[in-house]
């Protein structure tokens, strides 16, 4: 059946794969290393539940951002509601990690703060304070969370380019350029290509191409699923067709490099749009997904740095929930949503 419109899972889906992420670096926070965390192991070190979550973030952002421009008036309006949508919210954490956290977790010198970090907000290229939290497992990462927000503030203007070509409108493009991003990551794990990490002048402003590499297709397999949206089939039978051939793809690493953006991508839509039990309410008190995310990571590395004692990855993670979800919807009651349109609220 064609994808339907709510209700639907995708709130609840979100505020998971934001507790996902949380759960995830429990393990870098806690233990320094996430190399003993539980699809780290699974998957003999290709995927780790957060890197799991952020993919499933791209493709739901395929997906409705997607949607956002087929609903948008002009490219202005496209781009004034996704603007409004990721930098107040993100502006704020950055605001609280480098004014209200890092005097507190670093030594401080102010001058040198806004010099390394004034770049860094305008370009959503996170939160840069080498001497934060030093006698931590993980010393030295402020949030280690806001690295994705830049390269899916540029996955929406490559769609708004797209889409003024009126590129969206040809589904049998948006399915070229799905593939082509399948094979060039495909060969990317296949050869030892030695790019740099950083990618010089352009990874500074776009990211690394490492980077790159990995999130595009997923972003791309949900612009791909809304391209073909009245005509793509969701069952019960293809769904579990499509975990079988995940959990094969885990334990043969080549493999999981191109069943995580199709099969993947499947699975978390089929959960989406077509799965009989639907938590409609999920968001119905505000959206913390956002917010979750952005404040996990220095939330976890406070507890730690308070605890006096070495705290395991279920005992951080325990311990973090509570605030990290609280943080979250104080994020969306007290920023996020004041720069939405009430209709969309």
């Amino acid at each position: 059946m064609p994808l339907p419109h709510p209700p639907n899972n995708i709130d609840a889906i979100r505020i998971s794969l934001a507790l996902l992420v949380l759960f995830s670096h429990s393990y870098d926070v806690a233990l320094g290393t996430n190399d003993q965390e539980p699809l780290k192991l699974l998957t003999r070190g290709q995927f780790s539940l957060g890197e799991l979550a952020v993919d499933g973030f791209f493709i739901l952002s395929g997906y409705l951002v997607s949607q956002s421009w087929a609903n948008s008036s002009t490219a202005a309006s496209f781009l004034r509601k996704r603007f409004w949508r990721v930098f107040p919210g993100y502006w704020m954490a950055t605001a609280i990690c480098l004014f209200a956290i890092a005097p507190c977790v670093s030594s401080f010198d102010l001058v040198q703060l806004l010099q390394d970090n004034g770049w860094r907000a305008l370009l959503l290229r996170g939160v840069y304070v080498p001497t934060s939290f030093p006698t931590n497992p993980y010393p030295g990462v402020m949030n280690g969370s806001l690295w994705s927000i830049s390269c899916e503030w540029w996955c929406y203007i490559g769609l708004l380019m797209l889409g003024i070509m009126t590129v969206l409108n040809q589904r049998s493009l948006v399915l070229a350029l799905f593939a082509a991003s399948l094979i060039v990551s495909v060969q990317f794990d296949g050869a030892d290509l030695n790019w740099p990490t950083g990618g010089g002048v352009l990874g500074v402003v776009f990211g690394a191409p490492r980077i790159w590499v990995r999130m595009l297709p997923m972003f791309l397999a949900g612009m791909t699923a809304f391209a073909f949206r009245r005509s793509l089939a969701f069952t019960p039978r293809a769904a579990v067709l499509a975990m079988i051939g995940l959990a094969v793809a885990a334990r043969t690493p080549p493999l999981l490099t191109l069943a995580a953006p199709t099969l993947g991508a499947y699975l978390l839509l089929y959960l989406g749009f077509a799965f009989p039990l639907c938590w409609r309410s999920a968001a119905a008190r505000g959206d913390p997904s956002y917010g979750i995310y952005l404040y996990a990571f220095p939330i976890q590395q406070i507890i730690v740095s308070s605890a006096g004692y070495r705290l395991a990855p279920g005992e951080l993670f325990t311990v973090a929930l509570l605030p990290t979800i609280a943080a979250g919807y104080l994020s969306w009651h007290l920023i996020e949503k004041r720069f939405l349109p009430r209709r969309t609220r």
